[in-house]
């Protein structure tokens, strides 16, 4: 949305096995049905989301390089990840949709003064970094020491700059932030679940708050329903977060914007805050 200074970007799609979708039963059961599931979800959209900020703009994750069309891209992830990422999931991009093409659209500066902020560290939100050499990276330190289900072959090229989230009785809903700016306008807060130290991400600005959920939940309806994802690596985890985002926005009205949300581009263009 320009009149926020938030630009959406798409890098391709992914569809992903019927069962990431919605958990049923245990940890052991649900996997089961991921594996053994031969249906896949319609694709949904990789969504990264560029803030311009007085203070150096922010790219709230990377999604994927356009180098991900390469033949042998996934076999370079090392053959678990490959496996994951061919049986598991289908990944689609059309040519000049990776990062760093759309960036270079909307940022003719390309990189300069640019800051990645990261929710978590799968593969569909690091994947794109490799467009961005030397721009400074931030994780929250949990994610970085115990990261679950991220490719390490990426890992392995990323220098991050670790934060700790600090104690706080000021955001509605949770009890630790880390201000990602001097002015306190935006700022992330922990939301595990997926992983267990995902994070999402908070902006205020002209009297509209936005909550950049990364894969808290897949799309604004699951937080309606507090439908706990299959893929989560913690069902009590995410439940407790979704309880927790509903006191935020039950606090102040809040467009709330997962990654994966087909529906979440239009409501940031019509500022459309969630409802129950």
């Amino acid at each position: 949305m320009r009149g926020l200074g938030i630009h959406p970007i798409r890098t391709g799609t992914a569809a992903v096995k019927v069962p990431f979708m919605t958990r049923h039963g245990g940890p052991v059961a649900s996997r089961l049905r991921i594996f053994t599931s031969k249906a896949f979800t319609p694709p949904f959209p990789i969504l990264s989301w560029l803030i311009e900020h007085d203070e150096g703009d922010i790219l709230i994750d990377a999604g994927m390089s356009e180098s991900c069309l390469a033949p042998d891209y996934l076999r370079s992830l090392g053959r678990v990840d490959a496996w994951v990422a061919t049986h598991l999931c289908r990944f689609d991009m059309a040519p000049g949709d990776g990062l760093g093409p759309q960036l270079r659209r909307i940022r003719p500066r390309g990189t300069d003064g640019l800051r990645v902020a990261m929710t978590h560290l799968h593969l569909d939100h690091i994947g794109g970094l490799s467009d961005l050499p030397g721009v400074p990276v931030l994780v929250n330190r949990a994610e970085w020491q115990r990261p679950f289900g991220a490719p390490k072959p990426l890992l392995a090229a990323m220098t991050p700059d670790c934060f700790e989230f600090k104690a706080t009785d000021t955001v509605p809903g949770f009890d630790a932030w880390y201000p990602l700016t001097r002015e306190g306008d935006l700022f992330a807060i922990p939301a595990p679940g997926h992983t267990k130290n995902h994070c999402a991400i908070v902006l205020k600005r002209a009297g509209v708050t936005v909550l950049f959920a990364g894969d808290a939940v897949y799309d604004q309806g699951q937080l309606s329903r507090l439908e706990i994802a299959g893929a989560h690596v913690s069902a009590r985890l995410a439940l407790d977060t979704m309880q927790r985002m509903h006191r935020f926005i039950q606090a102040e009205p809040t467009v709330v914007l997962p990654s994966h949300d087909a529906d979440a581009e239009r409501r940031l263009n019509a500022a459309e805050t969630f409802r129950h």
